[in-house]
């Protein structure tokens, strides 16, 4: 019995670390050169991590939570993160922010999606393209 309760434990234990992980799952290694790029990739890598654990498993009730009748829901806040992380994205990319997400435009799923997509973006734009915080913007 016990080799096979072994064999089963063994091959979930595969399966598992076989697996990919979301991106955010763990917070990416350290640069190995620190600049101001690789500090600040290592910031949003910091804010996904966080944004990621705290949205993970958010039942409706938490969403619609509102401490206040003149505070957010937790899904405005959350809709609003998404709308700054749209905003992070593109000025590293040295984009102009044309347009935010409306309230209730889409799903919590979608708007959690976007916004660890965002960040991830971000930081991988800050990482690896060559983007220059040095550079002036007039």
């Amino acid at each position: 019995m016990k080799p096979l309760i072994y064999l089963c434990f063994l091959t979930f234990a595969l399966n598992v670390l076989g697996q990919d992980k979301p991106y955010f799952y763990e917070i990416p290694k350290d640069p190995e050169q620190y600049t101001a790029e690789s500090v600040a990739a290592r910031l949003v890598d910091g804010l996904g991590f966080r944004y990621y654990w705290a949205t993970e498993g958010l039942r409706t009730v938490d969403l619609n939570y509102q401490p206040t009748k003149e505070a957010r829901t937790s899904l405005q806040t959350l809709e609003h993160i998404l709308d700054l992380t749209t905003f992070v994205t593109n000025a590293v990319q040295q984009r102009t922010t044309t347009s935010l997400t409306k309230p209730g435009q889409i799903t919590f799923e979608e708007s959690r999606a976007k916004t660890l997509e965002n960040l991830r973006e971000a930081s991988l734009t800050l990482r690896t393209s060559g983007a220059d915080l040095n550079n002036e913007v007039v």
